[in-house]
C-alpha cells in the first residue's frame, strides 16, 4: 500500500473511497472529514493521452492514462486528510504530484493560472 501522508493506522482503516466514472472528461474529487470518504468522479470521455487539461484551481495537467489521472486525484484527496495545514488547493496538487511522480506515475502539472478559465470538469 502506497502512503501518501503520515496518518494514524485506525485512519487508513476507517477511510472509504468511491469512484464514479460520468459522462464528460477530466476527474472532480471530495474529500470528507465527517466520514472519512473519498469520492472521485471520473470522465468516461476522457481520452489518453491527456494533454492541456486544466482544473478548477488554474493548473495544466498531462496524463500519460487514466490510472495517472486517477493516482493524481486520489493523491490530491488524501493530502487533504492527511494535510490539513495546508491552505490552497494548489498547495495540495503541488502534494499529489510530488507523491505521484515519486511513486512512478506519469503526469506532468504546473500553475498556470490565479483564476482558471472555465475548467474542462465531469458534470
Amino acid at each position: 500500500m502506497a502512503r501518501f501522508a503520515v496518518l494514524p493506522p485506525r485512519a487508513l482503516e476507517a477511510c472509504t473511497v468511491s469512484i464514479e466514472v460520468l459522462p464528460g472528461r477530466g476527474w472532480m474529487g471530495d474529500f470528507s472529514h465527517h466520514t472519512w470518504h473519498i469520492h472521485v468522479q471520473v470522465g468516461k470521455d476522457t481520452p489518453f493521452p491527456l494533454t492541456g487539461y486544466r482544473d478548477r484551481y488554474g493548473w495544466r495537467w498531462d496524463f500519460a492514462s487514466f490510472a495517472d489521472m486517477l493516482a493524481t486525484a486520489l493523491a490530491h484527496e488524501v493530502s487533504h486528510w492527511g494535510n490539513p495545514w495546508l491552505q490552497s488547493e494548489s498547495s495540495h496538487n503541488d502534494t499529489a504530484l510530488r507523491q505521484v511522480l515519486h511513486l512512478g506515475f506519469q503526469v506532468w502539472g504546473e500553475q498556470r493560472f490565479r483564476e482558471s478559465p472555465r475548467p474542462e470538469r465531469c458534470p
